[in-house]
């Protein structure tokens, strides 16, 4: 005669990390696309109300590229990491020292 007590308790597990690909972790931190909307001037709406947004470059996209060409990441097959392997790496590559 079983009761709650005698039942096997369940293995607590360890959290996991979220593993996902590179690209995934730099959009979360905003670090793509590399080119953003910047400010639309309003004397430039007067004379031109149609035209598109001028666009402006991402400061954060820096940091990933460096990582993204120093460790050869390949835009064609991601590789994916945990967000800590991933904030590791952008700080490794942004450490490196180019003679």
């Amino acid at each position: 005669m079983g009761t709650e007590e005698e039942k096997p308790k369940a293995a607590t597990k360890a959290p996991v990390a979220p593993v996902a690909t590179v690209e995934h972790w730099a959009r979360e931190k905003g670090m793509l696309p590399e080119f953003t909307d910047g400010p639309i001037d309003p004397a430039r709406l007067k004379r031109a109300p149609k035209s598109p947004a001028p666009k402006v470059h991402n400061l954060k996209f820096a940091s990933f590229a460096r990582a993204k060409n120093s460790l050869k990441w390949d835009t064609a097959n991601w590789p994916t990491m945990t967000e800590a392997e991933f904030d590791k790496a952008i700080a490794a590559a942004a450490a490196h020292e180019y003679h």
